[in-house]
């Protein structure tokens, strides 16, 4: 799959995806907010952005929209205003964040679901951390994978319900003729939710 942005200067349009699913290639839907995330509010205003930009691509019903939350500060009243929001609209509610417990993610996420267990249980949860030394910047890494399945998880969850793993990054570099290089991260994928394999 093809982690894709739907905001900022290269952001998805409805030709791309169409190109990466008739080339076989199935697409996950990241949204990213650079403002304030601290309030019910700010957070249902980026569900209701995010969702508006979901159904302009014809993404279908129940697919994941991912809110890149990286190491940022994000309340969990912010997540759970974004979380109500796409449930509301048919969309699947997640996150990418980094989940070691030294964020604010894992406490954040945790105490959601101490509080609004139905809503925030509804949530996938995209770990970028760890990443494996081993599988950083290899130029094979898109061809093997860990054996054992160790993303950090949330205090709430347990590592088998991490929907996807980000496990290596800035692997298999390429320079085009520019010389500007380009690589790639590598995820491992638990929750098919996760992927959109064709748009409306």
């Amino acid at each position: 799959f093809w982690g894709r942005n739907l905001v900022g200067e290269d952001a998805l349009t409805k030709e791309e995806a169409d190109f990466i699913h008739s080339n076989g290639c199935k697409i996950a839907a990241i949204y990213n907010y650079a403002g304030e995330k601290q309030t019910e509010e700010q957070g249902k205003t980026s569900g209701e952005i995010a969702v508006a930009l979901a159904f302009e691509l014809g993404m279908p019903e129940d697919c994941a929209v991912f809110l890149n939350i990286g190491e940022e500060s994000a309340s969990k009243d912010y997540l759970k205003g974004f979380a109500k929001e796409l449930i509301k609209s048919g969309y699947t509610p997640a996150f990418k964040a980094n989940t070691d417990a030294h964020f604010y993610f894992d406490r954040e996420f945790s105490r959601g679901l101490q509080t609004d267990r139905e809503i925030f249980g509804q949530c996938l949860v995209w770990a970028v951390a760890p990443t494996l030394s081993e599988y950083n910047n290899m130029t094979t890494t898109h061809l093997i994978h860990p054996d054992n399945w160790k993303p950090y998880a949330p205090s709430g969850i347990k590592r088998k319900d991490i929907a996807v793993w980000q496990y290596g990054k800035n692997c298999h570099p390429i320079n085009d003729d520019s010389g500007i290089e380009t690589a790639f991260n590598v995820n491992l994928v638990r929750n098919e939710k996760v992927i959109i394999e064709k748009m409306f």
